[in-house]
């Protein structure tokens, strides 16, 4: 059975929730599209191309003729409905006896297609190892070049990218030795070759994460967040620094020796600074909360704000809209009739809820009744707002494209 007639299946029987259950007659420029094979797809990225078609980044988990898993890069191009105009996964051949596992965490578009950065996973005395990878493809999804990066027998993982003003591309990853804890890293990869041209890293407390989004200025300042664990307790860190220099013009960790966990999944440029999403255990009510943190251009707490129910709700992705507002992507446990839904809160810049859909709700929920976890999330070039996530039926994830007008209805 082939992939796209099981989306199809899927577009049309799946169970919904909340404001799916009208969706057939909806507004012919939204919808709810899955995209799903025989094994696991598990999105994870996604851009509107400069044609105005979306690209979606994934990782489909294959198994062997052995019964060994592996994954592999998936990245499919619909038209602004939806429909499927490519879909190829990568390595586009596997070489005998060797099954190294590709995934995609971050995409952005470039002058003659795309590129990925995410994980080269393999075997070597028993042990598996991980590179980070970079691939790029042409506007068709055929495959320009990879490289497989490894820096000093430590585990690098390839999270964002983004292009910066000297033709190449600034990515950030996490590296961790056998005997040192997990640390930030940023390199600078030359557009000629995929070649490291410098690189940093950036260390404290014990393990990091990496946000999903890194961002630059006009003078090659580099800025993200994330979030450092030390001493049992998580903590939400920003960093702005020059381009190849340890000396930074801010590391700032937020809810230091709080007792709290506050965690930072994504960053976005606000006009006071920066706005952090999140999840923190600082509830009144609940496992985990939402939480939205602004700070200053110098990475000092403005102020935070919270959203969730009496179960557990986490902050996935943000983005800034052109009315100037903020779009949280969030997955709740609270809200729904499903299992785990997807979350959608638009904010003013100082994160008062616009959208209030009934008491203790503050945005919209969607999602089947099976369990849904939200990815990142976009504003398109026509207003209106796209929604990226991944949607399990039984054992098998599908990713799942939601596409809703400028006040989130589909």
């Amino acid at each position: 059975m082939n992939r796209h007639f099981i989306t199809l299946i899927l577009s049309l029987l799946v169970a919904s929730c909340a404001n799916e259950e009208d969706v057939s007659a909806g507004k012919a420029e939204t919808f709810v599209k899955y995209y799903g094979g025989i094994n696991s797809d598990i999105s994870s990225d996604m851009k509107e191309a400069s044609d105005g078609s979306y690209i979606i980044l994934g990782t489909t988990v294959a198994e062997t003729a052995s019964k060994e898993e592996i994954s592999k890069i998936r990245l499919l191009k619909t038209d602004i409905d939806g429909n499927v105009m490519w879909d190829k996964t990568y390595p586009e051949t596997q070489t005998e006896g060797i099954h190294n596992s590709i995934l995609g965490r971050s995409l952005i578009e470039i002058n003659n297609g795309y590129l990925v950065v995410g994980d080269s996973i393999y075997k070597e005395n028993n042990q598996d190892l991980t590179n980070m990878f970079i691939l790029t493809v042409d506007q068709n999804g055929n495959t320009i070049a990879g490289n497989s990066i490894s820096f000093n027998n430590a585990s690098l993982h390839g999270y964002t990218v983004t292009p910066n003003d000297q033709g190449n591309y600034f990515v950030l990853a996490t590296i961790k030795g056998n005997a040192t804890p997990e640390n930030m890293y940023l390199a600078e990869i030359s557009s000629a070759d995929l070649s490291v041209v410098w690189s940093q890293t950036y260390g404290i407390g014990d393990d990091v994460n990496i946000s999903k989004t890194i961002l630059t200025d006009e003078n090659n300042h580099v800025t993200w967040s994330g979030t450092t664990s030390r001493n049992g307790e998580n903590d939400i860190r920003v960093i702005t620094t020059p381009a190849d220099s340890k000396n930074t013009f801010f590391d700032e960790t937020i809810g230091l020796n709080n007792g709290k966990n506050e965690l930072g999944f994504d960053i976005q440029r606000t006009p006071f600074g920066y706005a952090i999403i999140g999840s923190t255990n600082n509830t009144t009510a609940g496992d985990l909360d939402i939480l939205l943190t602004r700070v200053n251009q110098n990475g000092k707490l403005l102020g935070s704000t919270t959203f969730g129910g009496l179960k557990s709700d986490t902050g996935d992705a943000l983005t800034v809209t052109k009315d100037g507002s903020l779009l949280i992507l969030g997955s709740t446990d609270s809200f729904g009739r499903g299992e785990r839904d997807f979350y959608l809160i638009k904010t003013d810049m100082f994160g008062t809820p616009i959208w209030t859909e009934s008491a203790g709700i503050d945005g919209k929920i969607f999602g089947s009744v099976n369990m849904d976890a939200g990815s990142t999330v976009l504003e398109t070039s026509t207003g209106h707002i796209l929604i990226l996530g991944s949607t399990k039926f039984g054992n098998v994830d599908t990713m799942v494209l939601i596409k809703t007008d400028s006040q989130g209805n589909i």
